[in-house]
């Protein structure tokens, strides 16, 4: 009987588990344009369950919400004119500054990028809640001169561990197109994924831990717009307090 019992939960644990469908914790609403909040800095209203606002730094080039060539929706343009900023001429870029530090389920960062196919830098942030090049945190990462995706998290400092992962150089992000991305960190087996229209393409080794997210979210840029700024457009950005599953990612992917 025993048996029998432990058996039917660890059932249920695993199709609940499979049936997880909560929505996104955190989420920009982009059709509502920009308004001014009570400091005066131009911001954006987000529909998350966290609440607050999002704030738009301009700095050093533009961001704006436009429409997109797929099928009309809104989407973040982000116009930087230098490739890294200081405290005085940041980035252009979008900041919540409520993030989440602990993700105990394990966490999914998803977003549709169009790069700027003449921006040619080492690496640029679309999705970074990290406090250093280390860690801690974690960031999705797109390197022009590559076409390719990265995933990095770590310990943070300078003599910290750190890990990455890198999208297959066979599934290349095409720049001037439209490639949805998700960066997956699944608690229970402690790993990160990586996935293109919502196809895998890397995984890392099991046993990593996600360490704390920076309290800053900062979507096209790095630390609040410090470096590492991303050109081109960005829209259906969503996080959520749990690993989607590639079914999940992939009607995302597809719009549906």
């Amino acid at each position: 009987m025993k048996t029998t019992v432990l058996a039917l939960l660890i059932l249920f644990a695993a199709f609940a588990k499979a049936q997880t469908n909560d929505p996104p914790i955190l989420t920009p609403n982009l059709k509502d344009g920009f308004f001014q909040d009570n400091r005066g800095e131009s911001a954006i209203a987000n529909e998350g369950s966290l609440g607050g606002n999002f704030v738009v730094w301009q700095g050093a080039g533009t961001l704006d919400v436009v429409k997109s060539d797929l099928n009309g929706n809104e989407t973040l343009k982000l116009s930087p004119r230098a490739e890294l900023g200081d405290e005085s001429t940041l980035l252009p870029c979008l900041i919540y500054r409520n993030m989440p530090e602990d993700f105990p389920r394990g966490v999914t960062f998803q977003a549709r990028i169009k790069p700027d196919p003449d921006w040619q830098l080492s690496q640029c942030d679309v999705l970074s809640a990290r406090v250093s090049d280390r860690g801690t945190g974690l960031s999705v990462t797109y390197r022009p001169d590559g076409s390719l995706l990265d995933v990095i998290s770590g310990e943070g400092g300078v003599d910290g561990h750190y890990w990455g992962i890198t999208s297959d150089k066979r599934t290349r992000i095409s720049p001037s197109e439209w490639t949805h991305i998700a960066a997956v960190y699944d608690a229970e087996s402690k790993q990160f994924r990586v996935y293109l229209n919502g196809q895998p393409a890397a995984e890392s080794q099991t046993g990593l831990d996600l360490t704390a997210m920076s309290p800053t979210l900062t979507i096209g840029a790095y630390r609040g717009g410090y470096a590492y700024p991303f050109r081109g457009e960005i829209m259906d950005i969503a996080i959520y307090d749990y690993p989607r599953t590639e079914e999940q990612i992939q009607k995302d992917a597809d719009g549906k």
